[in-house]
């Protein structure tokens, strides 16, 4: 397993990937502003899991591709 930190134009965008010895890559995120991560543990676990429904129904509703989510807690 080995682990790479990745980053976007946006500060938002920030995460691990975690990269598998069979090949699978998993992508672990976490919600942060410009300060860094997101301190209210109430507002982080609401932002992930809008995210996670958000993708669970794309993935159900449509042929656009996204990640799959595995869990958001």
């Amino acid at each position: 397993m080995r682990l790479e930190q990745i980053s976007s134009d946006r500060e938002s965008e920030l995460g691990d990937l975690i990269h598998f010895e069979d090949g699978v890559e998993w992508l672990l995120r976490s919600p942060s502003n410009e300060y860094g991560a997101v301190s209210c543990r109430k507002t982080n676990a609401k932002l992930l899991e809008s995210e996670a429904v958000t993708l669970k129904y794309i993935r159900t509703h449509s042929s656009i591709p996204v990640p799959e989510v595995f869990d958001y807690r």
